[in-house]
C-alpha cells in the first residue's frame, strides 16, 4: 500500500514514463527470449555506427527514465539482465527524443568471455556502470 501511495505521489509525467518503461521492459524481454539478436536490431530499429558524435542531444526526462529503469527492473517477476535495461532505455529515449546510444561489450576472465550492454546519453550512464573495462564490439544508435 505504501509503495502504490509512493506511486501515485509523482507527478502525471513520472508516471506516464514509468508505464512506457513496463511495457518496453515486458516488450524487449520477449524479443530477448524469443527471436534471435540479429532480428531483434531490425525490430527496434537500431542502427551500427563507428563513432559516437559529440554533438550534445537535449536531455529530456533523463533523471525520470533512469528512476523508471531501476524500478521497472526490480518488480518485473524475471530477472531483468543489462541488455533488457539497456534495449529497454534506448527505446524510452528514443521515445523521448533523446539520441542514445546503445553499448555492447565483451571481457575476458579465468578463460570465460563476459558480454554487458550500457546506454549513454551525452556521456550520462543510463544503465550499466563505468564500462571501461570492456573492450567495446558494437555501437548502436
Amino acid at each position: 500500500m505504501i509503495k502504490i501511495k509512493k506511486f501515485l505521489s509523482r507527478t502525471k509525467e513520472e508516471r506516464k514514463i514509468f508505464l512506457i518503461t513496463l511495457f518496453y521492459m515486458i516488450y524487449t524481454q520477449a524479443l530477448i527470449k524469443l527471436i534471435p539478436f540479429k532480428f531483434i536490431i531490425k525490430i527496434l530499429s537500431l542502427k551500427i555506427c563507428n563513432e559516437v558524435s559529440k554533438n550534445l542531444s537535449p536531455e529530456n526526462n533523463i533523471k525520470e527514465i533512469k528512476w523508471a529503469i531501476n524500478v521497472c527492473s526490480k518488480i518485473v517477476f524475471w530477472k531483468s539482465k543489462c541488455l533488457n535495461q539497456a534495449l529497454t532505455a534506448y527505446k524510452v529515449l528514443k521515445t523521448y527524443n533523446n539520441n542514445p546510444y546503445l553499448y555492447l561489450g565483451l571481457i575476458k576472465e579465468n578463460n570465460k568471455l563476459e558480454a554487458h550492454a550500457w546506454t549513454i546519453v551525452n556521456d550520462v550512464y543510463i544503465t550499466g556502470k563505468d564500462n571501461r573495462i570492456y573492450d567495446i564490439i558494437c555501437i548502436f544508435k
